[in-house]
């Protein structure tokens, strides 16, 4: 964390490279009303099963039928 934090040309190309990575778009502009409109879209999935058995779908439940 402190490599980030730091003042330098170092510091600022790793925070660049952090932002590359979480971040998949920034768009900006104005609202209808003028007003300053950024929306910003972070990289995020879904975390990869570890086995097979771990997954499951979402909604569905099992019946004893």
């Amino acid at each position: 964390l402190s490599e980030v934090e730091e003042d330098t040309e170092e510091a600022f190309e790793k925070r660049r490279q952090l932002v590359k990575l979480l971040v998949a778009g920034i768009t900006a502009g104005r609202d209808e009303d003028g007003q300053l409109d950024v929306q910003i879209t972070y990289r995020f999935g879904p975390p990869a099963p570890s086995r097979e058995e771990d997954m499951f779908v979402a909604g569905v439940q099992s019946s004893s039928r």
